[in-house]
This record gives C-alpha cells, sequence and structure tokens, in this order.
C-alpha cells in the first residue's frame, strides 16, 4: 500500500446510505483497515480506549453543536495524550452561522449533505495529500513553522495531523502540535502533550520550556518556577 494514501480509517454514523457511500470513498482512498462507530462516544472509545490508530475520520453530523464535534470532544476523551486523527464532517447546514461554525472548528474539511460520492473522495483526499507528499519530501517541518510565523494556525494544524496520525510516537511531530496547541490558546491539550513528551524524556528541554509557557499563560507561575529553568 502506497504510504501517500490511508490505511486506517474510521466513520461515524448511524444510517446506512451514509455509510455506503463513506466505506466505498475510504476504500477508493487506500483505506483497508476501517472501523464504524454509531455515535462520537463510541468513535471515540475505538481509538483511545481500544488504540485504533485511525489515519482519518469521517463524521456525519446531526447538529451543527460545536461541543459536540469529535474534534472538539477528542482532546479531553483520555486521561492519557492520543494523537488526534484528522476529520472530515459531513453535515446539512440551514445558514451562514452554521458555516461559521463549521469554519472555525478543527475538521480539516467537510462535505455538505445531499451526499455526492465524487465530492466526499475528493475531500478526503485533499485532506491528507498535502500533508504526506511534504513529509516524504522532507520539507513539511519548514512548511508548518512557516504557517505558524504567519500566524495561519488552523492550517498548521491541518497540515500536521494526517502526517502526524502516521508516525504517532513522532517526537518532531509531537512537539510540533504542542507549539500549534500553545499558540492556538488550546492550553489544556498542550499540557497533556508536552507532559506526554516529559514522561518519554524527562531532560527533554524543548518540552521543559513549553510547559513552563503554558503554567505562566494559565497562571500557575509557582509552578514554572519548580521547573528551574
Amino acid at each position: 500500500m502506497s504510504s501517500q494514501s490511508i490505511q486506517k480509517a474510521l466513520y461515524i454514523t448511524d444510517s446506512t446510505s451514509t455509510e455506503e457511500v463513506v466505506r466505498a470513498a475510504l476504500h477508493r482512498c487506500g483505506a483497508r483497515e476501517i472501523k464504524s462507530a454509531r455515535t462520537t462516544a463510541e468513535g471515540l472509545d475505538i481509538i483511545i480506549k481500544n488504540g485504533f490508530k485511525a489515519h482519518l475520520v469521517v463524521e456525519d453530523l446531526k447538529t451543527i453543536d460545536k461541543i459536540r464535534f469529535f474534534p472538539t470532544r477528542f482532546p479531553e476523551a483520555g486521561h492519557r495524550f492520543t494523537p488526534p486523527p484528522p476529520c472530515v464532517a459531513i453535515c446539512e447546514v440551514s445558514d451562514k452561522i452554521d458555516i461559521n461554525t463549521l469554519n472555525e472548528s478543527y475538521y480539516s474539511s467537510y462535505v455538505l449533505k445531499p451526499l455526492n460520492e465524487s465530492i466526499l473522495e475528493e475531500r478526503i483526499r485533499s485532506s491528507y495529500v498535502k500533508s504526506y507528499s511534504y513529509a516524504k519530501g522532507g520539507v513539511l517541518l519548514e512548511a508548518i513553522n512557516s504557517l505558524i510565523t504567519n500566524r495561519k494556525l488552523k492550517d498548521a494544524y491541518n497540515l500536521l495531523l494526517p502526517a502526524l496520525a502516521k508516525k504517532h510516537n513522532s517526537i518532531e511531530y509531537i512537539t510540533l502540535l504542542s507549539k500549534i496547541l500553545f499558540e492556538l490558546k488550546e492550553f489544556a491539550f498542550a499540557e497533556k502533550t508536552v507532559k506526554h513528551l516529559l514522561a518519554r524524556d524527562k531532560e527533554n528541554f524543548s518540552a521543559k520550556n513549553m510547559l513552563a509557557k503554558i503554567l505562566i499563560a494559565t497562571g500557575r507561575h509557582k509552578e514554572a518556577e519548580k521547573l528551574q529553568l
């Protein structure tokens, strides 16, 4: 199987007709190990509790409610750090507010209903192809750091996730994730990410420095001082 395609995928839907379209699209995108869930909670359990290393998730949304989105719930779904996979949403929208909510979320892309099989396949591919290509060419880290410098933080996040989902133990990728999360002010998830790095290497200066920044940003100055940087 090509390193430029996904191999493991998860989809979340309780619709038989949607399931058929999604499974077919994932298969054409290279996925050969495909898990299914009927609810977001079940999907989270498959990845976090059961340890399924999904390269991509497709979520069929019942409502446009940000707190219920898979990418929103993922960071707090487990006590230990688990790399977040890229996620494509399938949804119906009723107004511009719904579109804005989707654009402000951490979905890598979304497809509007009625579901078009070709568009879904294109959106799935577009969510990972640049990340894989840049990683293969050795320019992914440079590209992401450039996006961070230019404050294109969501773009940096979406570019990193597909590569991280395939190399979920990469110190470089996880370090970069903590940096992006900090800049996005996602301090709780950034802290969980950094503590994962320190659990692997307690002398990781970069991780200790980032932890200090997180502690200061969240008002825990005394804890930051104890790090003795």
